[in-house]
C-alpha cells in the first residue's frame, strides 16, 4: 500500500526521517524532556531545519519537535509573530464566546 501524505520532499532526505518516538515523545516528563533535547540537537546540525519550522507554522503542527522547536516554543513564536499575548487572547475569545 502507498499512501500519498503530500510530503514535501525535503522531509525524504532530513535526519529525522524515520524516528518518530525521538522526535513526538509525550508530555512533559524525564524521558519526553530527553527525547526532545536530543531531536532538537539533531535539528540544529540539519540542512533543512528552517524548511522544517516553515512547514509546521504554516501547517499549524501541533505535536512533536519541527524545526528545532516543540509544540509549546512554536506556540510562543506564533504568538509573537502576531503581536498578541496569552491575556488578549483569552479576552477576545471571552468576548466572542460569553
Amino acid at each position: 500500500m502507498n499512501l500519498n501524505l503530500d510530503r514535501p520532499e525535503w522531509m525524504e532526505g532530513a535526519p529525522c526521517h524515520g524516528r518518530t518516538r525521538l522526535f513526538y515523545s509525550p508530555g512533559r516528563g524525564d524521558q519526553a524532556l530527553v527525547d526532545q533535547a536530543r531531536a532538537k540537537a539533531i535539528c540544529r546540525r540539519c540542512d533543512v531545519q528552517a524548511e522544517c519550522l516553515a512547514f509546521a507554522m504554516s501547517t499549524r503542527e501541533e505535536h512533536g519537535v519541527w524545526g528545532g522547536l516543540d509544540e509549546y516554543e512554536r506556540r510562543q513564536l506564533r504568538r509573537a509573530r502576531s503581536g498578541r499575548t496569552r491575556m488578549e487572547i483569552q479576552h477576545e475569545q471571552q468576548l466572542t464566546n460569553p
